[in-house]
């Protein structure tokens, strides 16, 4: 898992992929010039399931004493089921759907520490001057999410090899994600100084900060899709079949965080956190996918592999906004069940 990227970055692939989505559009488009729609409708009902490689950004913990302190934790992974049902009236090159799409990731424990003492001997041989911080955090992360889409599409009868369907559509995607990050914290410094003579005396202070923290991050949004796929049979290949599809999205929504800190010990100020903002959220995904249809047999049954990102979707700041990216990745598997 690594950190967010940068705005820049995240602008460029998220254009790169959005570029790739249209010259597929392009060239179904083409095709489509040179080839009758057909179809034979029906209703087919369409079951996933995905182990998902997570590559988000981190969330943040409590402040640390030391810049280089890493504070923060993010999922490693986990799994994500969706379903989908389609419906397209016999004869026509038309179809409507609704799916939904649910994903858990892997609970994730991190602990950091550091601890640094610094002496120093002043010239005179008679002052000693000694600082030393400890630092200690534990984290753990849980996070879920889960879509919803509705879409219109328009098949276009032809297939990467000739035969089969292109389907060009628009729709309206929901997200909603949620994480919650929970662990404990301790500080301690010690600043001390002593006086080398005669008798030997010191003065200095001390200070500890410890205690649990909870923060949860949601984010909610909604917005327009625009997308393609393909189903093309293998030539020389009878029932085997290649499927691919990508699709851009820009959603609309409001991040929230808040955050609560439960002392035992010391003062931390603030005490809690509440953040909230709205913003736009780029979302762009893809799949390719290898099917096999068994000779008059309703089953499909195939295996592909699916990206789907989400770009600034969550403030995974602690005491100041940090946006991060979500980013699954990973094989599946894919049972279609078609009724004429």
């Amino acid at each position: 898992m690594g950190e967010t990227s940068s705005s820049g970055g995240r602008s460029r692939l998220f254009w790169q992929v959005s570029a790739l989505v249209l010259v597929a559009v392009g060239a179904g488009g083409r095709k489509a010039e040179a080839a009758t729609a057909t179809t034979t409708g029906g209703l087919t009902i369409d079951l996933q399931g995905q182990w998902a490689i997570d590559s988000s950004g981190s969330a943040e913990g409590p402040a640390s004493l030391d810049q280089n302190f890493d504070n923060k934790v993010a999922t490693i992974g986990g799994y994500t089921v969706s379903g989908e049902i389609l419906y397209q009236p016999p004869g026509s090159p038309w179809s409507f759907g609704a799916g939904i799409r649910y994903g858990r990731m892997n609970e994730h424990m991190k602990k950091h520490s550091f601890a640094t003492t610094t002496s120093k001997l002043y010239p005179s041989g008679k002052y000693s001057v000694t600082h030393a911080t400890n630092q200690s955090l534990s984290d753990v992360i849980n996070a879920e999410h889960y879509t919803v889409d509705f879409e219109v599409g328009h098949d276009f009868g032809v297939g990467l090899f000739g035969p089969g369907t292109t389907t060009l559509g628009i729709g309206v995607r929901y997200a909603h994600f949620d994480s919650t990050v929970t662990g404990k914290f301790s500080t301690s410094t010690k600043y001390s100084v002593k006086y080398l003579g005669s008798i030997i005396t010191a003065f200095g202070h001390s200070s500890t900060k410890a205690g649990r923290f909870t923060s949860k991050r949601v984010t909610d949004a909604v917005g327009p899709r625009i997308f393609v796929k393909t189903v093309s049979p293998i030539p020389g290949l009878s029932g085997f079949s290649i499927g691919a599809g990508a699709g851009i999205a820009i959603l609309y929504g409001r991040q929230t965080v808040h955050t609560t800190l439960d002392l035992t010990s010391g003062t931390y100020a603030p005490a809690g956190l509440n953040r909230a903002s709205s913003r736009s959220i780029p979302n762009a995904d893809g799949f390719l996918q290898l099917n096999w249809t068994a000779p008059n047999s309703p089953f499909t049954i195939g295996v592909g592999y699916k990206v789907d990102a989400y770009f600034t979707v969550m403030d995974g700041g602690f005491t100041g906004k940090s946006e991060i990216d979500d980013v699954e990745h990973g094989p599946y598997l894919d049972v279609t069940f078609r009724l004429p």
